[in-house]
């Protein structure tokens, strides 16, 4: 995955609802912070947090729009979007998807089921073939921590505190 690593700028989005909004913001805070090593921030946003914004696109523009519209207005070209769905068949996870293609940002799918409308439409997908929404949840969650670790050990590796010993926490 170090090819999505160049440009250093993350986007993550979310599906339509309240636990996969938490897992954006939760996932942005790993970048913006640390995941386990002390290194410097990443920019990471989740699409959901700007209640203001959400409203205002959504009575414009309707629901389906909500994300796509913020991918336009912040997605550039070699960025990386995240998009999240249990099911894959949240249309607006659908829209920002094609959104971020058209803009040139790089897609990374976390799906469920069988992948529902967003199949296919990301350049990385992650389906975790299961009926209970829980256990796609909890896979999500697992692999999105192994991304940012993969990202951390990539980029800063040799990142070392003022002991001279790595830095390292537990992320857990």
């Amino acid at each position: 995955m170090t090819w999505i690593l160049p440009s250093r700028r993350l986007r993550l989005h979310r599906g339509h609802r309240f636990r996969v909004t938490r897992d954006a913001q939760h996932i942005a805070a790993e970048f913006v912070g640390r995941f386990a090593l002390d290194r410097p921030a990443l920019p990471a946003l989740a699409l959901s947090v700007n209640t203001s914004c959400l409203t205002a696109i959504g009575n414009d523009y309707g629901f389906e729009e909500i994300f796509a519209r913020q991918v336009r207005a912040f997605g550039q070209k070699g960025d990386i979007f995240f998009a999240l769905t249990t099911s894959g068949k949240s249309e607006n996870v659908r829209r920002a998807l094609v959104a971020a293609k058209e803009a040139g940002v790089h897609t990374v799918a976390f799906l469920g089921r069988d992948g529902g409308a967003c199949k296919g439409l990301a350049e990385i997908e992650i389906i975790i073939e299961h009926t209970v929404t829980a256990r796609i949840q909890e896979a999500h969650k697992l692999l999105l921590h192994t991304i940012c670790e993969m990202v951390e050990e990539t980029l800063y590796k040799e990142n070392k505190g003022d002991s001279g010993k790595e830095n390292r926490r537990d992320p857990l």
